[in-house]
């Protein structure tokens, strides 16, 4: 048999498929790191921006708002005030949900952690004697199976 064919019957027999392992260097890996790390910074930051801003012209607008129900004292103004209200405290509540999501986001892809980690997978693990073991067995089974 040829090497080709057979690993092809040992992945038929261990019914696993084919796996392309594709490997950087650690440069490149760092690279791709440190731009993620960019990003996720960026994103952040514009985030919060624009959080911070509408927290601001709201609180502006609050303002104005009570003056006008005080001024009114018509319950539509009251209303829009309460509404108000609750999207300014909403609004901080996101602001804080951002940070955390951001610390989770960068905890997760090890970017405060350990920026250059690498991950190995082991498809099988033992000697070759537990192997040809194994393949036996699964062969054996198989032949029963045809009868």
């Amino acid at each position: 048999m040829e090497p080709e064919n057979e690993s092809k019957s040992v992945q038929n027999i261990l019914d696993i498929e084919e796996v392309e392992v594709v490997v950087k260097d650690m440069e490149t890996a760092g690279d791709t790191l440190v731009n993620r790390n960019m990003e996720i910074q960026d994103d952040y930051e514009f985030c919060r921006k624009t959080l911070y801003n509408l927290v601001e012209v709201g609180a502006k607008a609050l303002d104005e708002i009570v003056s006008l129900a005080n001024q009114t004292d018509s319950p539509r103004a009251y209303e829009v005030m309460a509404l108000l209200i609750k999207n300014l405290s909403e609004t901080n509540e996101k602001i804080l949900k951002l940070q955390q999501d951001t610390h989770q986001i960068e905890k997760e892809t090890g970017v405060v952690d350990n920026p250059q980690s690498v991950t190995n997978n082991a498809i099988f693990v033992g000697t070759t004697h537990e192997l040809q073991k194994l393949l036996k067995q699964h062969g054996n089974k198989d032949d029963g199976a045809e009868k």
